[in-house]
């Protein structure tokens, strides 16, 4: 059971205003370089969010996090999101997750 992510996109999370996209050729591999504070770590913090259950970020975790206040991950208060794009199995998939201003997520649909 193989998963193969062939384009990310970010909107408005963290440090990313507007849209990023990341495109991987498949089989291929993204190499992200920048300067610092160009948003490098809000991609890896997107991520992150995306793929855990809870929508939380490691590093920003804390103990009785209360959906309220992921509103922080959202850019100046404007809705975020993050896509994820790709192949699971030899079947393209495509998957979403959005978080309002207020700190609500919904995933379309629901991640791996």
């Amino acid at each position: 059971m193989g998963r193969l992510i062939t384009r990310i996109e970010i909107s408005n999370f963290r440090g990313i205003g507007g849209a990023l996209l990341l495109d991987a050729p498949k089989g291929g591999s993204v190499l992200v370089w920048a300067r610092n504070g160009d948003g490098k770590s809000s991609i890896a913090d997107a991520l992150d969010w995306f793929f855990q259950p809870e929508g939380h970020v490691g590093h920003l975790k804390f103990s009785g996090m209360k959906p309220a206040r992921y509103r922080h991950l959202a850019h100046l208060g404007t809705p975020a999101s993050v896509k994820v794009t790709g192949e699971r199995d030899g079947v393209p998939f495509s998957c979403e997750r959005r978080l309002s201003p207020d700190g609500s997520a919904t995933s379309i649909p629901a991640p791996f």
